[in-house]
């Protein structure tokens, strides 16, 4: 890779997802972090032929989701949860969020390439045809539960004012509605104010939201073996991280969770069930160069 020999970095922040985008199209800007095509943006840009050599796809370790509040009525309800896993239209959520080309649909909590991802042909509970969801079967687990006429009492529904969220809301809300649970509180805000204000706010009372994870480590082993399986485990972890060994030389338990990611500032959501609205796909720009180079 030559060296850019760069006078200076100009860094700029507070841009809404959409413009940040524009002003990298437009040559205003060389790159952006956190801030990637989503919708109808996305699918402008591949289907533009002079931005083919400036974008590229692949994966990243995160996952997309949304959560439901076990604190909070009805989400108590292992039942009810049940329900609203198989009502939400997922195939709709990767659609507003840009479809293929921002990831797939998830049905695990951990992205491929990490040790312990599960793909749908091995575990998909809430599987429906094209993942459009499946309302009377939705109904028929609420009428189980008691909430056979829906949920009479308002509901916090929380995501990003920003990109795709206002559409993942309205996809929501009409998939929510469908059931008889349309008595909702809407609130949009940019990131990270979601998680500040709502999400790390007990108080606030949210039953629901959109939010994501990404992989903050090589590899869970030394987090997930401990936590489920007990004394004899996290001792084997804590000799992991003595050990230290270089990844090439770990065996696939040990964990070479993180070699499915291969550089690059990408984004992209990977929809799955619900609770886990996966993200793997990743979709980016490189700026055009203007040397030739």
């Amino acid at each position: 890779m030559r060296e850019g020999y760069a006078d200076e970095v100009q860094w700029r922040m507070g841009f809404e997802n959409d413009v940040c985008v524009a002003k990298v199209l437009s040559n205003d800007y060389d790159t952006t972090v956190d801030c990637d095509p989503e919708g109808p943006q996305l699918r402008e840009i591949v289907s533009t032929p002079e931005y083919s050599d400036r974008f590229f796809n692949l994966p990243i370790p995160c996952t997309s989701y949304l959560f439901m509040n076990t604190t909070v009525e009805p989400f108590d309800d292992p039942k009810v949860r049940e329900a609203i896993n198989f009502l939400v239209d997922r195939e709709n959520q990767l659609k507003v969020l840009g479809g293929e080309y921002t990831g797939e649909i998830a049905s695990s909590v951990l992205p491929p390439g990490m040790i312990g991802h599960l793909p749908t042909s091995e575990y998909d509970p809430f599987n429906t045809p094209s993942y459009a969801g499946d309302v009377d079967k939705a109904k028929a687990l609420l009428e189980e539960a008691g909430l056979g006429d829906g949920f009479d009492d308002q509901l916090l529904l929380v995501g990003d004012a920003a990109g795709a969220g206002p559409k993942q809301l309205e996809s929501l809300r009409a998939d929510l509605a469908s059931a008889g649970f349309d008595n909702l509180k809407i609130k949009q805000l940019n990131y990270p104010d979601y998680y500040t204000q709502f999400y790390g706010v007990p108080r606030s009372n949210t039953a629901m939201g959109f939010a994501a994870w990404c992989e903050d480590w090589p590899s869970p082993v030394t987090f997930l073996e401990p936590s489920c399986m007990g004394r004899t485990s996290w001792r084997r972890a804590q000799q992991l991280l003595r050990d230290r060994r270089p990844r090439d030389q770990l065996s696939d338990q040990e964990g070479r969770g993180n070699a499915h990611r291969r550089g690059g500032s990408g984004v992209g959501r990977r929809q799955p069930p619900l609770d886990r609205v996966g993200r793997v796909g990743a979709a980016s720009l490189v700026p055009r160069s203007t040397d030739g180079q």
